[in-house]
């Protein structure tokens, strides 16, 4: 009797391997990546009202349970190309966008920056324990990253993969464990509820303290902008990482995307409050799209053509159970929307069409 209980377990994970790739399959090592095309014909739904934009979408999703895919689409909801990350099962995907030279940069969370080109190729690699959420190649070819996990941005050398310049929040806003041992940044007053309201222990990432998911780099001034998600506060710094501008504190709440716009505003994507708002550099509020339920990630743009590409980043049921990227006038009416059915997005990446 005991040999045949034996036998039937024996034979049951003999069924399960054959049924199911093994675990050491799901996930390989940072730096390695296997990235499959899928040809498939696939549309997602397009709302329009007439009008298109004048681009091409990359987007991306992941899941604790599932394959991070890249999706290359045009701006009818057909599927270009479709990459499936084989080797990173339940992974984060982070930051995607298109390089220059028609290659994906993008991140695996607590991972790496991966570059492949777009028969998915393994191009480049960055491997960074701490890089969770912002990877861009800057016009001198060095690639900019945003860490929560690290709280700092770091601007990397491409060819030698060494740390070139790096700024580290908790120079202005340092750890602390209790309420009573808050210190350094009374000048930053939106920081000091930053204890109450957020949670130093995370499961996803077990370092973070300030969350920074966000810099853009400022060529006129060679300054950064970066978000400090968990203390409602976008700051601008200089190299040497004094304070040039602040905003955001008691108005935003743990925000994303704080894009620096051609006439200097900021268009910054509120998540707490459910709204993109345009702030200029006195603070005043000069156009704002309320409506969005967004408890986490944010991505918002404002095009040429004078438009505004918003995400609603949550698949939720009143969003007929869809994440969605939409544009949106000056007027505030939504002209076009692509819907991503029971999924979330973090960013959603325009490419100019007849780029790359």
């Amino acid at each position: 009797m005991k040999w045949m209980i034996v036998i039937i377990l024996l034979l049951t994970i003999s069924c399960s391997q054959d049924e199911t790739e093994p675990l050491h399959d799901l996930r390989s090592q940072p730096g390695q990546l296997n990235a499959q095309v899928v040809e498939a014909d696939k549309t997602f739904l397009v709302e329009s009202s007439g009008y298109y934009p004048n681009y091409n979408i990359l987007l991306g999703t992941s899941g604790d349970a599932k394959y991070p895919k890249l999706y290359h689409l045009d701006n009818h909801g057909n599927v270009l190309r479709e990459w499936v990350l084989k080797d990173k099962f339940g992974a984060i995907l982070g930051d995607r966008r298109i390089l220059p030279n028609g290659h994906l940069l993008f991140i695996i969370g607590l991972e790496a920056v991966y570059e492949i080109d777009y028969d998915g190729n393994l191009v480049w690699t960055y491997i960074d324990s701490t890089v969770t959420h912002h990877a861009e190649q800057l016009p001198n070819g060095h690639i900019l990253t945003a860490g929560a996990e690290c709280d700092c941005v770091k601007e990397i050398d491409y060819s030698t993969k060494q740390v070139l310049w790096t700024w580290d929040a908790k120079t202005l806003f340092p750890d602390y464990q209790t309420e009573e041992g808050y210190i350094g940044s009374t000048d930053y007053p939106g920081a000091r509820s930053a204890y109450a309201t957020y949670t130093i222990e995370s499961k996803v990432f077990p370092n973070d303290w300030s969350h920074i998911n966000y810099v853009q780099w400022l060529p006129s001034t060679d300054t950064f902008m970066v978000s400090l998600r968990s203390f409602d506060l976008i700051m601008e710094i200089n190299r040497a990482g004094e304070v040039l501008w602040t905003f955001g504190p008691g108005v935003i709440k743990h925000q994303h995307y704080p894009k620096v716009l051609p006439d200097d505003s900021i268009l910054v994507y509120d998540n707490g409050n459910g709204r993109v708002l345009r702030v200029t550099r006195t603070h005043d509020i000069i156009w704002q799209y309320n409506g969005l339920y967004a408890p986490f990630l944010g991505d918002n743009d404002l095009l040429p053509d004078g438009n505004y590409k918003i995400l609603q980043t949550t698949s939720y049921e009143a969003n007929n159970n869809a994440s969605d990227v939409r544009i949106v006038s000056p007027d505030k009416d939504t002209i076009w929307r692509l819907l991503i059915p029971g999924e979330h997005m973090y960013r959603a990446f325009f490419q100019p069409i007849g780029t790359n």
